[in-house]
């Protein structure tokens, strides 16, 4: 059973950052105290390929510490970007593991060092590890270790954004109402009356006849008065509406039309050759 670390297995492992993300750098938490123990460095492989250690740096607390942490008792929580480890009571029981270092030789006895270390914390099928040695064990015998569990299902999330789009009034102007007062001369006739006195004298016909005496009244000064009267024009003013105006607000409607640059995930998938997608 031979082990190399993920970027000797495949070297493009490296240049590649969409899966090199997934893991490497990633802090490593009890999961049950949540604390942290370090971060995972590197990834140890079998010849298949399949993931079996996840190389620890535990600086933080071991100075100049690394150790094996099988990926049987890793859980991945992507969101909160941690690996988890789980039957672990405490960051203290990973101080008896054997460190290790890039130049070690990993072999049969040193993994067994590792497990047993491990099979202290976790419960481990008996009958399965009764009949095994250097020859005929395989990682198959403890999935406790180093089956990666399929147990809890994750979720990934794609978000898109949207126009979502908000209207806003704000005054563009104003329209000021008013009136102003234009004067102009105008011109009216008028027809009046006015009277006016005519005196017509006329020569008789009978001057000859005699008339009494008692008629003949001889006067002096005033013997008729006569009133004269004309008409004059006075002039006022008087106020009429000449026109109603109303004034009110009509709203025009019309379209504007908007672009912005939208964003959307997409699921990316390594090794499409090994997953079935399930459409929902």
């Amino acid at each position: 059973m031979s082990l190399q670390t993920i970027t000797e297995f495949d070297s493009s492992y490296a240049q590649d950052s969409s899966i090199q993300n997934e893991l490497i750098s990633r802090p490593v938490v009890i999961a049950q105290t949540e604390e942290e123990i370090g971060t995972v460095e590197n990834i140890l492989v079998d010849e298949s390929g399949h993931f079996r250690y996840l190389v620890i740096d535990a600086a933080s607390w071991l100075p100049d510490r690394r150790f094996l942490l099988p990926v049987g008792i890793c859980r991945a929580d992507r969101e909160g970007n941690s690996i988890s480890i789980v039957n672990l009571g405490n960051r203290q029981n990973l101080e008896q593991l054997p460190p290790y270092e890039n130049d070690s030789q990993i072999d049969y006895d040193y993994e067994e060092s590792v497990r047993g270390a491990y099979r202290q914390f976790i419960e481990t099928d008996a009958d399965s590890m009764a009949d095994y040695d250097r020859n005929s064990y395989s990682y198959e015998n403890e999935p406790e270790l180093y089956q990666i569990s399929t147990d809890e299902n994750q979720t990934i999330r794609l978000y898109e954004e949207k126009l979502v789009t908000h209207k806003q009034r704000r005054e563009v102007g104003e329209v000021t109402i008013g009136k102003r007062v234009e004067t102009e001369i105008e011109e009216v006739e008028v027809p009046v009356e006015k009277e006016k006195v005519v005196v017509s004298r006329h020569e008789v016909s009978d001057r000859q006849t005699a008339i009494d005496p008692a008629e003949a009244t001889f006067e002096e000064g005033a013997v008729a008065k006569v009133e004269v009267y004309e008409e004059t024009v006075d002039v006022e003013k008087q106020a009429f509406v000449r026109e109603e105006v109303e004034v009110k607000k009509e709203v025009e409607k019309d379209v504007v039309n908007v672009s912005e640059t939208l964003r959307k995930e997409e699921l990316e998938m390594v090794g499409e050759e090994n997953i079935e997608v399930a459409e929902q």
